[in-house]
C-alpha cells in the first residue's frame, strides 16, 4: 500500500508548492486536480508540458489525473459535448502520461435514476472506456453520492453494464457512507483500482483528521492491505485548521496503518 496526496487538498497553491510539501512529509505520489492553478482545464499544450515535467522534478509519481468527466444528458447533441469534452480531458491524461483518469458515473443519484440515464450514462463510459484502452490510461469510477456509483451494489452494477476493462473502481469509502467500508471494499475489490480517504466534517462543517473523524476505515485498509492491494491510498482532503501539519499528521496516519497490516501478515514465530 502507497501513500499519495490529492492535490485538491490545497487548491488554492501552485502546483510547485504542493509537490514540495507532498515530497517533504514522506507521500510517494500525488493525484492531480484538473483544474486551475495546477492544470489546465482544456487541453493546453505547454500548460500539460509544465505540469508533467513539475511533477517529475519533483520526485513524485504520478498517480493519476482528476478532472470532472460526467455522462449525464438526455440529449443526443448534449451527450456528444460531453464525449468530447471527455476526450480532451483523455488528451491531457496522455499528455502528462497519467496511468489513470477519475471520472464519475452521471450526476443523479443511483435511487433517482432512470433507465434512460443508466443507458445514457453508462453507454459514454463504455465509449470513453474504448479509448482509454487505446490510450493506455485506466478511467476509475468514484464511488460518490449523487452519481450512479453511490453504493458497492450499483458501482459494481456501472462496471458490469460497461464490461471494459479499461474501467475500475476509485474506492472512497467515506463517499458511501453509512455502508460499512470495510464490507464495501470486500464487495469491490476485484475492481478497486485506487483509494481516496478523507474523513467526514463535523457538525460546525470542517474536516476532521483522518483518524477522528466518526468514519473509521481502519478495518478496510488492513484487508485490503491483506487481500493483495498494492495501489495507492491517497489523502483528499486535509482538515483546513492546519492544513500542512494535517497532511503530515494523515500520512504518519496511514503509515501505522500499513505497518500494522504488515504486522499481522508476518508468520508467528511462537
Amino acid at each position: 500500500m502507497r501513500i499519495g496526496l490529492c492535490t485538491i487538498a490545497f487548491r488554492d497553491r501552485r502546483l510547485p508548492e504542493v509537490l514540495e510539501l507532498a515530497h517533504s512529509i514522506g507521500y510517494e505520489g500525488v493525484e492531480l486536480w484538473g483544474r486551475e492553478p495546477h492544470i489546465c482545464e482544456a487541453f493546453d499544450a505547454r500548460r500539460v508540458a509544465e505540469a508533467r515535467a513539475q511533477i517529475r522534478a519533483s520526485g513524485l509519481e504520478l498517480v493519476s489525473y482528476s478532472p470532472y468527466v460526467y455522462f449525464s444528458s438526455l440529449k443526443e447533441d448534449g451527450a456528444q459535448q460531453e464525449f468530447r469534452t471527455a476526450l480532451g480531458f483523455l488528451r491531457v491524461a496522455q499528455g502528462l502520461g497519467s496511468p489513470r483518469m477519475r471520472v464519475y458515473a452521471g450526476r443523479k443519484a443511483s435511487g433517482e435514476a432512470t433507465a434512460q440515464d443508466w443507458e445514457y450514462c453508462t453507454r459514454g463510459l463504455r465509449a470513453l472506456a474504448k479509448a482509454a484502452e487505446a490510450s493506455e490510461v485506466t478511467l476509475c469510477v468514484e464511488t460518490h453520492g449523487g452519481t450512479l456509483a453511490d453504493t458497492a451494489e450499483t458501482t459494481a452494477r456501472v462496471l458490469s453494464a460497461v464490461d471494459s476493462p479499461s474501467l475500475r473502481v476509485l474506492f472512497d469509502p467515506v463517499n458511501l457512507w453509512p455502508e460499512d467500508s470495510a464490507a464495501s471494499a470486500r464487495a469491490l475489490r476485484s475492481h478497486i483500482e485506487l483509494v481516496h480517504l478523507k474523513n467526514r466534517p463535523d457538525r460546525a462543517g470542517s474536516l476532521p483528521l483522518l483518524d477522528e473523524g466518526t468514519v473509521d476505515f481502519r478495518e478496510a485498509l488492513v484487508w485490503l492491505k491483506e487481500s493483495g492491494y498494492e495501489g495507492f491510498v491517497d489523502v483528499e482532503f486535509v482538515s483546513q485548521l492546519s492544513p500542512e501539519a494535517a497532511a503530515a499528521h494523515d500520512y504518519a496516519f496511514l503509515k501505522r496503518v500499513a505497518a500494522s497490516a504488515e504486522a499481522r501478515d508476518l508468520p508467528s514465530t511462537g
